[in-house]
């Protein structure tokens, strides 16, 4: 074999090699975090402006079940509005529970499950507003959990609230969380 026909064909498999290396790694690069297992796609953004944080991607936010930190988590301390966005299914145990000072948050409609306490510590929430996708909320009632008023989207099938904002199961047969700002509530 001459030198020639070797360069030719060692070229051939390094070019044939790092272009199968360039597909794999542009298939994953935007996957948050790099220890993700479940290939979910999970992207934010912080406005230290309004002090925003927006979510988007696919799958469920559980970053605390798996023992991860969330990637977001330095921004907690400043963080005022939680925007969910569409695509997102689950968000998950403690998820948000150290973010004190959130007033406001977005769920989607894509949203179907709530973590226990996943809201938990949230003392500025005045108004958490279930969509009407949401099939579970994990044990909702718990001393941590602040927020002053639940509203549940008239289509959930699953939830509801009454007019001073307290969470039920559909039928009312099951209180399922007052909110901090009663102070009495006859059943």
């Amino acid at each position: 074999m001459n030198g020639v026909s070797f360069m030719k064909k060692y070229t051939a498999c390094l070019l044939a090699f790092v272009y199968i290396i360039f597909v794999l790694m542009s298939a994953g690069c935007n996957r948050l975090p790099a220890e993700e297992k479940n290939n979910n796609y999970i992207n934010w953004t912080f406005d230290e402006a309004t002090g925003s944080l927006t979510i988007s991607g696919k799958g469920p936010l559980d970053y605390i079940e798996r023992h991860l930190n969330q990637p977001w988590s330095e921004y907690k301390d400043i963080t005022k509005v939680i925007v969910i966005e569409e695509g997102i299914t689950k968000v998950g145990y403690c998820e948000f529970s150290t973010y004190m000072d959130v007033e406001s948050v977005t769920l989607p409609d894509s949203l179907t499950e709530i973590g226990e306490g996943a809201f938990a510590n949230c003392i500025s929430l005045n108004v958490l507003e279930i969509p009407s996708g949401v099939t579970r909320i994990e044990r909702p009632a718990d001393e941590t959990v602040f927020i002053g008023h639940y509203k549940v989207d008239e289509n959930n099938q699953y939830y509801t609230t009454d007019e001073f904002g307290v969470l039920f199961n559909k039928d009312k047969t099951k209180l399922l969380h007052c909110p901090r700002t009663l102070t009495s509530y006859q059943i």
